[in-house]
């Protein structure tokens, strides 16, 4: 688990390793956000202002 910032909110993820699904929730709401794997270059082609997540 760790903690980032995603424009102007706070997220906490985490990573199931058993069923390879990545969590995100914000600390204030606990709200869960969806977040979904994609085919890299087909995800680019659509929307080339992507940034690749660095740590």
């Amino acid at each position: 688990m760790f903690v980032d910032n995603f424009g102007d909110k706070v997220l906490i993820l985490s990573f199931d390793k058993n069923g390879g699904f990545l969590y995100a929730k914000e600390p204030d709401s606990q709200s869960t956000i969806i977040v979904e794997k994609h085919w890299w270059l087909g995800w680019k082609e659509f929307h080339p202002e992507t940034e690749i997540y660095g740590i």
